[in-house]
Protein backbone atom coordinates (compact mmCIF):
# COMPACT_ATOMS: atom_id res chain seq x y z
CA UNK A 1 0.00 0.00 0.00
CA UNK A 2 1.83 2.97 -1.37
CA UNK A 3 -0.04 5.15 1.43
CA UNK A 4 1.36 3.33 4.38
CA UNK A 5 4.95 2.18 2.53
CA UNK A 6 5.31 -1.25 3.73
CA UNK A 7 5.17 -4.66 2.02
CA UNK A 8 1.49 -6.24 2.53
CA UNK A 9 0.26 -10.02 2.15
CA UNK A 10 -2.33 -12.90 3.11
CA UNK A 11 -1.55 -15.48 5.08
CA UNK A 12 -2.78 -18.70 4.49
CA UNK A 13 -6.06 -18.35 6.57
CA UNK A 14 -6.76 -15.07 4.36
CA UNK A 15 -5.65 -12.47 7.18
CA UNK A 16 -4.03 -9.50 6.06
CA UNK A 17 -0.33 -8.70 7.12
CA UNK A 18 1.66 -5.72 6.78
CA UNK A 19 5.35 -5.62 6.97
CA UNK A 20 6.58 -2.85 8.77
CA UNK A 21 7.96 0.26 6.29
CA UNK A 22 11.66 -0.71 7.98
CA UNK A 23 12.05 -3.75 5.79
CA UNK A 24 14.72 -3.19 3.55
CA UNK A 25 13.44 -2.99 -0.12
CA UNK A 26 9.70 -1.34 1.04
CA UNK A 27 7.43 -1.06 -1.19
CA UNK A 28 8.60 -3.41 -3.62
CA UNK A 29 5.35 -6.00 -3.29
CA UNK A 30 1.78 -5.10 -2.71
CA UNK A 31 -0.94 -7.63 -2.80
CA UNK A 32 -4.19 -5.36 -2.30
CA UNK A 33 -7.84 -7.04 -1.89
CA UNK A 34 -8.09 -10.70 -3.36
CA UNK A 35 -4.68 -11.03 -3.25
CA UNK A 36 -4.15 -8.52 -6.82
CA UNK A 37 -0.83 -6.90 -7.32
CA UNK A 38 -0.56 -3.55 -7.24
CA UNK A 39 0.92 -2.41 -10.51
CA UNK A 40 3.59 0.57 -10.56
CA UNK A 41 3.65 0.69 -7.02
CA UNK A 42 7.33 1.74 -7.26
CA UNK A 43 6.36 4.74 -9.89
CA UNK A 44 3.88 6.05 -7.37
CA UNK A 45 5.76 5.89 -4.50
CA UNK A 46 8.56 7.88 -6.39
CA UNK A 47 11.37 4.96 -5.87
CA UNK A 48 13.72 4.29 -8.46
CA UNK A 49 13.30 0.94 -10.95
CA UNK A 50 15.25 -1.80 -9.30
CA UNK A 51 18.00 -3.06 -10.74
CA UNK A 52 18.99 -6.26 -8.42
CA UNK A 53 16.71 -8.38 -6.93
CA UNK A 54 15.47 -6.91 -3.30
CA UNK A 55 18.23 -9.16 -0.52
CA UNK A 56 14.64 -9.35 1.71
CA UNK A 57 13.58 -12.00 -1.31
CA UNK A 58 16.85 -14.23 -0.86
CA UNK A 59 17.49 -17.03 1.98
CA UNK A 60 19.80 -16.33 4.73
CA UNK A 61 18.69 -12.40 4.45
CA UNK A 62 17.62 -10.90 7.64
CA UNK A 63 13.65 -11.02 7.72
CA UNK A 64 13.49 -12.89 4.39
CA UNK A 65 11.56 -15.55 6.70
CA UNK A 66 8.29 -12.70 6.90
CA UNK A 67 7.92 -13.28 3.29
CA UNK A 68 7.21 -16.65 3.46
CA UNK A 69 3.27 -16.35 3.44
CA UNK A 70 3.85 -14.33 0.61
CA UNK A 71 1.14 -15.19 -2.61
CA UNK A 72 1.94 -12.92 -5.44
CA UNK A 73 5.03 -11.17 -6.40
CA UNK A 74 5.59 -8.22 -9.23
CA UNK A 75 8.65 -7.12 -9.97
CA UNK A 76 7.23 -5.75 -13.59
CA UNK A 77 8.77 -3.23 -15.59
CA UNK A 78 11.80 -2.94 -13.71
CA UNK A 79 15.43 -2.57 -14.65
CA UNK A 80 16.23 -5.99 -13.50
CA UNK A 81 19.44 -7.70 -15.32
CA UNK A 82 20.26 -10.97 -12.86
CA UNK A 83 18.45 -12.87 -10.23
CA UNK A 84 21.17 -15.05 -7.64
CA UNK A 85 22.10 -17.92 -9.23
CA UNK A 86 22.17 -19.95 -6.17
CA UNK A 87 19.43 -22.89 -6.43
CA UNK A 88 18.17 -21.88 -2.58
CA UNK A 89 19.37 -18.14 -2.74
CA UNK A 90 16.90 -16.29 -5.36
CA UNK A 91 13.08 -16.79 -4.27
CA UNK A 92 13.98 -19.69 -1.56
CA UNK A 93 11.76 -18.19 1.25
CA UNK A 94 8.37 -17.79 -0.81
CA UNK A 95 7.13 -21.04 -0.37
CA UNK A 96 3.55 -20.04 -0.39
CA UNK A 97 3.86 -18.21 -3.78
CA UNK A 98 1.35 -18.74 -6.67
CA UNK A 99 1.84 -15.57 -8.71
CA UNK A 100 5.33 -14.16 -10.16
CA UNK A 101 5.85 -11.40 -12.27
CA UNK A 102 8.98 -10.44 -13.54
CA UNK A 103 8.00 -8.76 -16.82
CA UNK A 104 9.64 -6.25 -18.54
CA UNK A 105 13.05 -6.74 -16.89
CA UNK A 106 16.51 -7.18 -18.86
CA UNK A 107 16.77 -10.75 -17.53
CA UNK A 108 18.80 -13.16 -19.95
CA UNK A 109 18.53 -16.41 -17.74
CA UNK A 110 16.47 -17.69 -14.99
CA UNK A 111 17.71 -19.15 -11.77
CA UNK A 112 16.82 -22.96 -11.25
CA UNK A 113 15.07 -22.04 -7.88
CA UNK A 114 12.26 -20.56 -9.90
CA UNK A 115 11.07 -24.95 -10.29
CA UNK A 116 11.42 -24.94 -6.57
CA UNK A 117 8.66 -23.29 -5.73
CA UNK A 118 5.80 -25.93 -4.87
CA UNK A 119 2.92 -23.44 -5.03
CA UNK A 120 3.39 -21.37 -7.83
CA UNK A 121 0.42 -21.14 -10.56
CA UNK A 122 1.44 -17.92 -12.98
CA UNK A 123 4.52 -17.18 -13.71
CA UNK A 124 4.72 -13.70 -16.15
CA UNK A 125 8.56 -13.51 -17.81
CA UNK A 126 7.12 -11.98 -20.73
CA UNK A 127 9.19 -8.99 -22.41
CA UNK A 128 12.70 -10.42 -21.35
CA UNK A 129 15.56 -11.12 -22.55
CA UNK A 130 15.49 -14.81 -22.17
CA UNK A 131 17.31 -17.07 -24.55
CA UNK A 132 17.09 -20.41 -22.28
CA UNK A 133 14.59 -21.81 -19.52
CA UNK A 134 15.91 -23.88 -16.88
CA UNK A 135 15.53 -27.50 -16.68
CA UNK A 136 14.38 -27.17 -13.45
CA UNK A 137 11.45 -25.26 -14.53
CA UNK A 138 9.48 -28.41 -15.42
CA UNK A 139 11.10 -30.34 -13.58
CA UNK A 140 10.74 -28.89 -10.12
CA UNK A 141 8.10 -28.88 -7.60
CA UNK A 142 6.17 -26.28 -9.35
CA UNK A 143 5.52 -29.01 -12.63
CA UNK A 144 2.40 -30.25 -10.43
CA UNK A 145 0.66 -26.69 -9.68
CA UNK A 146 2.10 -24.27 -12.38
CA UNK A 147 -1.06 -23.35 -14.69
CA UNK A 148 0.03 -20.44 -16.68
CA UNK A 149 3.31 -19.27 -18.13
CA UNK A 150 4.19 -16.29 -20.18
CA UNK A 151 7.09 -16.42 -22.54
CA UNK A 152 6.26 -13.70 -25.26
CA UNK A 153 8.78 -11.32 -26.74
CA UNK A 154 11.99 -12.89 -25.83
CA UNK A 155 14.72 -14.62 -27.48
CA UNK A 156 14.15 -18.33 -26.70
CA UNK A 157 14.68 -20.52 -29.62
CA UNK A 158 13.92 -23.91 -27.80
CA UNK A 159 12.11 -24.96 -25.12
CA UNK A 160 13.59 -27.57 -22.30
CA UNK A 161 11.62 -30.33 -22.52
CA UNK A 162 10.63 -30.82 -18.95
CA UNK A 163 7.78 -28.50 -19.89
CA UNK A 164 5.99 -31.33 -20.75
CA UNK A 165 5.84 -32.38 -17.17
CA UNK A 166 3.69 -29.62 -16.43
CA UNK A 167 0.59 -31.47 -15.76
CA UNK A 168 -1.80 -28.49 -14.84
CA UNK A 169 -0.27 -26.01 -17.74
CA UNK A 170 -3.16 -24.52 -19.42
CA UNK A 171 -1.68 -21.28 -21.53
CA UNK A 172 1.63 -21.27 -22.38
CA UNK A 173 2.00 -17.89 -24.39
CA UNK A 174 5.38 -18.31 -26.54
CA UNK A 175 4.84 -15.45 -29.25
CA UNK A 176 7.33 -13.44 -30.25
CA UNK A 177 10.57 -15.56 -29.77
CA UNK A 178 13.27 -17.11 -32.08
CA UNK A 179 11.78 -20.89 -31.87
CA UNK A 180 12.97 -22.87 -34.57
CA UNK A 181 11.18 -26.42 -33.42
CA UNK A 182 9.12 -27.46 -30.07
Amino acid sequence: HPEMGCVTFRDAGDARVAVPPALPGRGCAGVGEGGAVARGLLHRCGLPKLKTLPATLCKGQPRAQLLGHLLALSLRGNSIFTLPPARDECFGCLRQLERLDLAENYLETLPPSIGALPRLQRLDVSENKLTALPYELGAGCCAASLRSLLLFKNELSLLPASLGRLTQLARLDVNNNRLIRL
